[in-house]
């Protein structure tokens, strides 16, 4: 079944017939619950019903009874929109995440982020609401995997943006803390010591992590914890930071000695571990070790050399989101900043992306005597390279120059993406050139090379942005000329798509602009000198 069949006998059957004017309006009689109501009038079609309209039909109806079978759009729904016979908010939005937090992947809590962001696009939520929903998700943050952190984090940047103006909505944590509770953590756990010794003789993994974590580990040694976090970080086991926190409280004189010893075998790559489970120990090695580091020292080059090279250089592909904030917000000064960014790798989008909105935008954007790092740049080249290294190509260039009035585009185009060359072309930015200059500047670089320098990545580009914003006339005829000048030096393939990228950018051009004719028959200079 799809969605618009779905749709379809929800519209054509369900809803003509529960609506009939009969005894049993609704079927209302038919059921002792909300649930047997739902299951039996509904079924699988609940999820296309919003509840307003379930409401009109049965004014019992108690959408809090029948969480488990609804939708993510639903639950948003119940928490943002006022509707009739219902508790208050406090009670509905705590009830909904008292039931998605029992297991936040499986009962939908990404789904119901992403579609709270959408609704707050189309709609103003309450900001009373918005308060209830943001405390909760504070609450939440520790307890969450990684991903799931940086989704909250994204969730509330957003529906700050779309908030009402005048509400002030809690901030989330910049470090987060997880509470350890060992009674209620090791609550029926064996802790067998004697047990605990033989697993460690023969293989650590044997035993669960949790009894490793609710045992008292007299005369546990570096190397049995290094042994213990080679099994587990390379295994499908997944524990929550609780547990790893506790053991490393416990082990907490030898800790620092496993990783140096467990990082080694990383870096020389004889261990394989899973980036998942790593990025959650990290934070908390995070807590327990990196909050013990004073203000002075986090502004020490050699200090924070020191301990990247100790134990944590291999782990940095696997930071979180939570501790790169938490990193950007000590008293880096712009030294060490640059001196951590340094040893980061680009390993794909996802990471990339994190490192600017977690580590690079909040330091950076700091309020401090040399915000943004100007002064220890001479060159908006040197600038750019030391305060984004590869991760300039996920900046968009407004940012850049709203963090650095002085950077100048035109000097670091070596450096810029695909995306970033077309916005230089066709976005007003403040403080640069005219459009002239800055279109020509850009096709005399691309030219020079058009495969290497990335000619078709711009091209198609130009045509993507075409299709969402409406491009100057005058910055598009620029263009235009550029291209046909350039038509006769290029392969067949990349004039091929010239031809195509001109006739897609004539279509999304403002009506009335007249954009030149690329010639007909494209004829190949020669220069008639021997050489």
């Amino acid at each position: 079944m799809n969605e618009t069949q779905g749709r379809n006998i929800v519209e054509f059957f369900i809803l003509p017939f529960l609506r009939r004017n009969a005894t049993d309006a609704g079927c209302v009689s038919s059921a002792n619950s909300s649930t047997e109501w739902l299951l039996k009038n509904f079924g699988p079609f609940a999820q296309f019903m919003n509840l307003t309209y379930l409401l009109t039909i049965n004014a019992h109806f108690d959408p809090l009874e029948t969480l488990v079978y609804q939708s993510s759009v639903q639950k948003v729904e119940l928490m943002v929109v006022d509707l009739p016979g219902l508790p208050q908010k406090e009670v509905i939005i705590n009830s909904v995440f008292d039931h998605l937090l029992v297991s936040p992947v499986d009962r939908g809590l990404p789904d119901v982020l992403n579609n709270l962001i959408l609704i707050s696009q189309r709609t103003v939520i309450q900001c009373s609401s918005l308060t209830l929903i943001f405390k909760r998700l504070i609450l939440a943050l520790p307890f969450l995997p990684s991903d799931m952190q940086t989704l909250v984090f994204q969730t509330t940047r957003e529906l700050k943006k779309n908030a009402v103006t005048g509400c002030s909505l809690p901030e989330p944590p910049t470090c987060l803390i997880t509470p350890v509770n060992a009674t209620s953590a090791c609550s029926g756990v064996n802790s067998n010591e004697t047990l605990l010794s033989t697993g460690l003789v023969s293989a650590p993994c044997i035993i669960d992590l949790q009894r490793y974590a609710c045992s008292s580990l007299t005369g546990f040694t570096a190397e049995n914890l290094t042994g213990l976090l080679k099994c587990q970080l390379s295994s499908n086991s997944t524990y929550s930071k609780e547990i790893w926190k506790l053991l490393f409280i416990k082990t907490n004189n030898v800790l620092d000695g496993a990783l140096s010893i467990f990082s080694s075998s990383v870096a020389n790559k004889s261990q394989p571990i899973r980036g998942d489970v790593v990025s959650q120990v990290l934070d908390v090695i995070g807590e327990l070790r990196l909050e013990r580091i004073t203000p002075d020292q986090w502004s020490d080059v050699a200090f924070i050399n020191m301990l990247l090279g100790s134990y944590l250089k291999p782990f940095l592909p696997f930071v979180s989101p939570s501790l790169l904030q938490c990193t950007s917000s000590k008293n880096l000064s712009c030294q060490t900043y640059q001196h951590i960014l340094a040893e980061f790798r680009l390993m794909n989008e996802t990471q990339g992306r994190n490192i600017v909105e977690f580590f690079i935008l909040p330091f950076l954007r700091r309020n401090a005597t040399d915000a943004g790092c100007v002064s220890s740049a001479n060159s908006s080249t040197e600038w750019l390279l030391k305060n984004f290294g590869p991760f300039a190509q996920f900046m968009n260039l407004t940012y850049l120059l709203s963090i650095n009035a002085h950077f100048d585009p035109l000097e670091t185009l070596v450096y810029l993406s695909s995306v970033q060359k077309v916005e230089l072309m066709v976005v007003d930015l403040p403080g640069l050139p005219q459009k002239e200059v800055i279109i020509n500047s850009v096709f005399d670089h691309l030219l020079v090379s058009p495969v290497d320098r990335g000619l078709p990545d711009v091209l198609n580009n130009l045509i993507l942005i075409s299709q969402r914003t409406v491009i100057q006339c005058s910055s598009l005829t620029l263009i235009f000329k550029r291209l046909n000048l350039a038509l006769p030096f290029l392969p067949s393939d990349i004039m091929n798509l010239v031809f195509h990228t001109t006739g897609e950018l004539k279509k999304n051009a403002v009506t009335g602009c007249s954009l030149p004719e690329p010639p007909t028959c494209p004829i190949t200079p020669m220069n008639g000198k021997c050489i």
